[in-house]
């Protein structure tokens, strides 16, 4: 993959993330992927990804929105590289429907 095709894949995630599509969301994934989020939970495979996100997204995040600055990019090899990417959300609520 190329740099382009990297910050895609990045920017897909954040567009998903903004109109709470889980599906398109997992799509960013591939098919055998492990996801853990910020608390530890994990979610095996693309499906699973997309199962995970759905109800999060029609609750506690249905009025978040996802920014993403560039992300940095560093090829270990021509078909590997790491990517860190520095995010920020906005509009999250806890359980109880408080801002987060």
């Amino acid at each position: 993959m190329d740099e382009d095709a990297i910050r895609q894949v990045v920017q897909s995630l954040a567009d998903a993330w903004n109109v709470h599509d889980a599906e398109a969301f997992a799509r960013a994934f591939q098919e055998n992927a492990h996801f853990t989020n910020v608390f530890g939970m994990e979610a095996e495979g693309r499906a699973a990804i997309a199962r995970f996100h759905a109800p999060i997204f029609e609750t506690m995040f249905r009025d978040s929105r996802l920014e993403c600055a560039p992300p940095k990019i560093r090829f270990i090899r021509p078909d590997v590289a790491a990517v860190d990417v520095q995010w920020s959300m906005t509009g999250a609520r806890d359980p109880n429907g408080n801002a987060w």
